[in-house]
């Protein structure tokens, strides 16, 4: 069993009296099924604010997983180690370590969107059977609303850039 592990501050904006609860965040985990084991609402992102939570968490009979990711890992670590007596492992989630790289690098440089999509290329693939659809249907015309046809070299200049990510990361 894999679980991760984040603070969401997006949810305690519309909640109702939330300055009553000193709620600034939520704090969740979600496993890989993708069921919520656990939701608190925290004042803080510190650790001391969900220790409770995930303590209790731990203690379920179901709950053993091998690994967990977190987008701020190894930050943390030794509190986890601590729950888990050193089985767990911990992992930077695949958003949060791209994220620590790409946002080291000049946006306005020439290369940028060539280092990124090298980077990407080096560190996931897309699934096979849908990137050899989505270019079928972008050499057929099928897939735009234009009808255009994108040629070998169309489609090779559209990927050096950021709009064929932004276009068409949702198909693969």
């Amino acid at each position: 069993m894999i679980f991760a592990q984040d603070h969401t501050h997006q949810v305690t904006k519309n909640y109702y009296e939330k300055k009553g609860l000193n709620a600034t965040a939520l704090w969740d985990v979600a496993t890989e099924t993708g069921e919520i084991a656990a939701a608190v609402l925290v004042p803080t992102t510190k650790t001391i604010h969900y220790a409770h939570a995930a303590a209790q968490l731990v203690r379920r009979e179901a709950f053993k997983p091998a690994a967990m990711h977190s987008d701020t890992w190894p930050s943390k670590s030794d509190f986890w180690d601590l729950l888990f007596q050193k089985k767990l492992q911990g992992r930077l989630g695949l958003f949060h370590f791209i994220q620590r790289i790409t946002r080291t690098l000049k946006k306005n440089h020439t290369d940028h969107f060539v280092a990124i999509n090298a980077l990407l290329t080096c560190i996931y693939q897309y699934n096979e059977q849908d990137y050899e659809n989505l270019l079928r249907t972008l050499k057929e015309g099928s897939l735009s609303g234009s009808g255009k046809k994108y040629t070998d070299d169309d489609i090779a200049e559209l990927k050096r850039s950021k709009l064929f990510r932004q276009r068409y990361d949702k198909y693969l």
